[in-house]
């Protein structure tokens, strides 16, 4: 994999990056350049039942982002992300994932800086940037996403179907272990190489295969597919599933199999829609599934609970939503049971989010997540009630 890019990146090289065929092209790539941004405010409460993650902190940030206009095919962007303490600092902050998980302390990054090189149906992006895949992805529910350091190769040529190469080095961001900086994707490994295929040639439908190899972690393969029909004039359903294989490398423990359900109805006339989903994953005694580097793709996932780290797991999904106007309303239970040991986790996720304008939205959160000790440990520690609100002014 390092050959092929090694290669790709001589060949983009080899014409100067910033030549242009005349005064205009180079005049007009400036003219085409982007600034774009988002300015984010965000808090969080938490109480748990044992009191050793309670927090209450307010955090104000965002990004600004500048991109070139493309000349000669290539293009180059960069976005600086921050995020800044508005309450007092205390011990459990970490918990929270607003700020810094070392200390506790709002921080700056360069969160993309990357070179884009275009031609025809093809794309190779190569430094900082901002990366959705099933598990590798940005997973933007605090107040700074997961980035990653990471070089890209996208093409076309084939109608209806999207082929996609990518070596994956490095990472920063809410689900990293350190936020404030970009650090090797898993310390133990060389980073991680992906293949995907995505194919749409199905009408209202889409397949997509995925290959992950985290070096010295696991091998993933995974696909999904997705469908979606008419019933009747009122009535709109999608189905999807899932299914995911780890190959564990060595003794680390990621390896098993899970598969996933659902079912989304919509009903045109009430703006309502009904959804219920299942995961269930196969691993022997001591091993597990994992989400990634991200949110994960498991299609029971909850605001804090998935699939990843259970033994033989069982999980169900079931909720409610509704648009009114410029509001909308979730409502999603959620039962995680682990089979080996019989432990279980309920968590309840109510959302309402409002868009005042294009440009200005805000979202209110509110999790119950509740644990039980069917192991004979106490699992307070693991129960809590946590209210978030973020406000979203993009530019």
């Amino acid at each position: 994999m390092k050959i092929v890019i090694s290669s790709i990146t001589a060949i983009a090289l080899s014409s100067s990056v910033f030549a242009a065929n005349s005064i205009d092209d180079a005049f007009n790539g400036y003219k085409s350049a982007k600034v774009s941004g988002q300015l984010r405010v965000g808090y969080i409460n938490q109480e748990s039942d044992d009191k050793s993650t309670d927090a209450n902190n307010i955090a104000t940030g965002g990004y600004l982002k500048f991109e070139t206009g493309e000349v000669n095919g290539f293009s180059a962007g960069a976005a600086f992300y921050t995020t800044h303490r508005m309450s007092k600092n205390n011990a459990q902050d970490v918990a929270t994932n607003l700020f810094d998980q070392t200390d506790g302390d709002g921080f700056s990054i360069l969160g993309e800086a990357y070179i884009q090189a275009h031609r025809n149906n093809t794309t190779f992006t190569a430094g900082r940037q901002q990366i959705d895949t099933p598990f590798a992805d940005s997973d933007d529910i605090r107040m700074i996403p997961n980035l990653f350091e990471a070089y890209v190769l996208t093409n076309n040529d084939v109608e209806d179907t999207t082929f996609i190469v990518a070596h994956i080095k490095k990472w920063a961001g809410v689900d990293a272990p350190t936020q404030d900086r970009f650090e090797d994707l898993y310390a133990a490994g060389d980073g991680t190489t992906m293949l995907a295929t995505v194919y749409s040639g199905i009408k209202n439908s889409e397949i997509s295969a995925w290959y992950y190899n985290i070096d010295e972690l696991t091998d993933v393969f995974y696909i999904e597919g997705i469908t979606e029909f008419s019933l009747n004039e009122n009535l709109m359903l999608a189905l999807s599933a899932q299914y995911a294989n780890f190959s564990e490398d060595g003794t680390t423990g990621v390896d098993g199999n899970v598969y996933g359900l659902s079912a989304d109805l919509g009903i045109k006339s009430v703006g309502v829609n009904l959804v219920v989903a299942y995961n269930g994953s196969s691993n022997d005694t001591g091993k597990s599934v994992v989400n990634g580097f991200g949110g994960g793709p498991y299609m029971t996932s909850m605001d804090e609970m998935t699939v990843d780290g259970l033994n033989d797991a069982k999980a169900y999904m079931v909720g409610i939503g509704k648009e009114y106007g410029d509001f909308a309303f979730f409502y999603g239970y959620g039962n995680f049971k682990e089979d080996s040991t019989m432990s279980e986790v309920d968590e309840s996720n109510l959302v309402a989010e409002y868009s005042y304008s294009d440009n200005l939205s805000f979202i209110l959160m509110y999790t119950d997540l509740k644990s039980n000790d069917a192991a004979g440990a106490n699992d307070n520690a693991a129960s809590f009630d946590r209210v978030q609100f973020y406000a979203n002014y993009n530019f």
